[in-house]
């Protein structure tokens, strides 16, 4: 499955309304920890289909950023119903972090 990469606030808007659980994965194109993180994600949205997955480029969707409080990158925010449930910064350990709050969102765990 793929990432979809958010151009606008409006796509944003309604994407997160318009699905029950959305993981965020907030980047910058200079970012390095940014970049290794992509197959990881693209990984967990195969294995979580029942989850959209968007990318937003903070620097493209500064507003979207900041009304977020997204201050670190790549920062990671999981969603349910339009609603920040829990979030992650960083790559460290990335795969088991994403695995475990993505379980969390949908209620597995």
């Amino acid at each position: 499955m793929s990432i979809h990469k958010v151009t606008t606030a409006d796509e944003f808007t309604s994407i997160i309304e318009g699905n029950q659980f959305v993981l965020v994965d907030y980047f910058t194109t200079w970012c390095t920890p940014c970049h290794l993180a992509t197959p990881i994600v693209v990984d967990k949205s195969s294995i979580y289909p029942e989850v959209k997955f968007i990318k937003v480029d903070a620097e493209e969707l500064e507003g979207i950023a900041t009304i977020h409080r997204v201050d670190a990158y790549p920062t990671f925010q999981f969603l349910e119903n339009g609603k920040e449930k829990n979030r992650l910064t960083g790559i460290n350990g990335l795969s088991d972090r994403l695995e475990d709050h993505l379980m969390q969102l949908i209620n597995l765990q």
